[in-house]
């Protein structure tokens, strides 16, 4: 986000810019998937999620509470219940735990940007 003259923001505010604007962009991607309604209850799909969150928050400075942001997004995808964010955070808690929620490698990344880089140049 550009303000004028300038000014930046900071703190607080920075922090609910980040986790606002992750919402929207994690939730557009949800929402692109064919069929995504039929998923709700789908852990898979949560795990997704869990797992797009921890790749793109790359440095946490402003605390964003990770398991917040994860039910906000489905939440904004499918209008869940307050039972259904219980449940949602049961799952989290679930992935956590036993390591499911992981970070890509940086190897796997620069293998991916290099393939891509070689599809969009030569073919």
């Amino acid at each position: 986000m550009q303000l004028p003259f300038g000014l930046s923001l900071k703190n607080t505010l920075k922090g609910h810019y980040t986790f606002h604007n992750t919402v929207k962009e994690i939730g557009d991607i949800i929402r692109s998937i064919h069929a995504v309604e039929d998923l709700k209850q789908d852990p898979e799909l949560l795990l997704l999620i869990c797992n797009l969150i921890e790749n793109t928050i790359v440095k946490n400075t402003w605390k964003i509470d990770k398991k917040e942001l994860a039910i906000s997004i489905h939440d904004d995808v499918f209008n869940d219940t307050d039972d259904e964010k219980t449940a949602l955070k049961a799952q989290i808690e679930f992935f956590y735990q036993n390591g499911k929620i992981k970070k890509t490698k940086w190897w796997k990344l620069l293998g991916i940007y290099i393939l891509d880089w070689t599809k969009r140049t030569f073919l």
